[in-house]
């Protein structure tokens, strides 16, 4: 039931991934340089934030975490 409930939350942030698995969301952004990948995460959480307050629920900061990866291209030609 409480897939259903949740199923339209990809479409609040049509720009991010957004993974499901039971009651986990992981959101997924990605830039062309740090500052611009920092910009898309703090939008999309911030319309994750929206689309949470819209269907009465909450975001558990406590709960919450992040990750940066960075992956550096090398050309050997």
């Amino acid at each position: 039931m409480f897939l259903i409930y949740i199923n339209d939350i990809q479409n609040c942030i049509p720009q991010s991934t957004v993974k499901l698995f039971a009651d986990d969301t992981n959101l997924f952004v990605h830039g062309k340089t740090f500052s611009e990948a920092f910009h898309e995460a703090n939008e999309s959480v911030a319309l994750l934030n929206d689309w949470f307050t819209a269907n009465k629920l909450s975001l558990n900061i406590e709960k919450s975490c992040y990750s940066i990866r960075s992956s550096v291209s090398t050309d050997a030609r």
